[in-house]
C-alpha cells in the first residue's frame, strides 16, 4: 500500500502497518446513522515487538523412535519413514522439538483410532510445524 505525503513523495506501508490502519479505523455502524460520525471499534492498540524465540531441538532420532515405539504407535513401514526423515544424506541428523515429537506422537495415534479428527499445532513462524 501507498500514499502520497503532503511533499509529493510516495509512502509505502508493509502489509503490517496496514492492517493496524485498518483495524484502528473500524467503525460501529447502525442503519440509520452516517458511518463516518459512527464510533469506532478500536479504543487502543499496542504492538509488542520482541525478537523471536524458537525451540530447542535437542530430541535425537533414535530417542523419537524409541519414545514413539514405547507408545506402540509405529509399525515397520512408518518407523522405516520417520528414519528416513529424521536420517537424510542431504540434511544428516534432524533433532525434533518437543511441540514437534508431540504432535508427531498425536497424529500417529489419531492415525491409529477409528474416529475422524483433525489436528491444529500451534507454534510460531519459523518453528518447524511443517
Amino acid at each position: 500500500m501507498f500514499e502520497l505525503n503532503i511533499r509529493g513523495d510516495y509512502l509505502f506501508r508493509t502489509r503490517m502497518a496496514e492492517a493496524v490502519r485498518l483495524f484502528a479505523r473500524l467503525r460501529q455502524w447502525f442503519r440509520d446513522n452516517n458511518w463516518q460520525t459512527s464510533p469506532t471499534l478500536v479504543a487502543d492498540y499496542r504492538l509488542q515487538i520482541r525478537p523471536r524465540i524458537y525451540p530447542k531441538r535437542y530430541i535425537t532420532p533414535e530417542a523419537v523412535i524409541q519414545q514413539l515405539e514405547a507408545d506402540k504407535l509405529l509399525t515397520p513401514i512408518q518407523q522405516k519413514a520417520v528414519t528416513a526423515i529424521l536420517r537424510s544424506n542431504d540434511r544428516g541428523e534432524v533433532q525434533l522439538a518437543d511441540f514437534q515429537l508431540r504432535a508427531t506422537s498425536r497424529m500417529l495415534r489419531d492415525l491409529n483410532s477409528k474416529k475422524s479428527r483433525g489436528m491444529i499445532v500451534c507454534a510460531g513462524t519459523g518453528t518447524g510445524k511443517t
